[in-house]
């Protein structure tokens, strides 16, 4: 983890997650074997989860989803996501240990309740090099 704020939405953050309250960003450099693989900003609304930013996201162990489920009573229902290749800007090649300019893959997440409210805005970085995805379509 690298940092915890309360902070003023920004206007990409207040337009999809549909406030002008203040917003809980946890910013986080996910590990796997100690080489970094992820780095993310996520945005909570402050208003749906009071005091969020009181618990230790530092540790391994602590999932943000399960404290949105389990203590708010607030569950994430579905989420929407966005892939897209880029290439790594001096900031984000610095935090994954990579080149600038390489590959990687820019994951947009907009988490949603059970009334399709907007819970969740994240935005991650992950190293093109040491990451694949696989998706299922299925129809309905």
């Amino acid at each position: 983890m690298l940092k915890t704020t309360v902070e003023e939405a920004n206007d990409i953050v207040s337009e999809t997650l549909k406030t002008k309250d203040a917003v809980f960003h946890l910013e986080r450099l996910r590990f796997a074997d100690d080489d970094p693989m992820v780095y993310v900003h996520t945005y909570i609304p402050m208003h749906l989860y009071k005091d969020i930013h009181l618990h230790n996201f530092a540790s391994d162990d602590t999932s943000l989803y399960d404290i949105m489920k389990n203590q708010y009573n607030h569950p994430i229902a579905y989420v929407d996501r966005t892939i897209e290749a880029k290439n790594a800007t001096s900031e984000i090649a610095s935090l994954l240990n990579i080149k600038k300019g390489m590959a990687i893959y820019t994951i947009t997440t907009i988490a949603y309740d059970e009334n399709d409210v907007p819970v969740e805005y994240s935005e991650a970085y992950y190293r093109g090099d040491r990451n694949k995805f696989s998706i299922r379509l299925v129809q309905q």
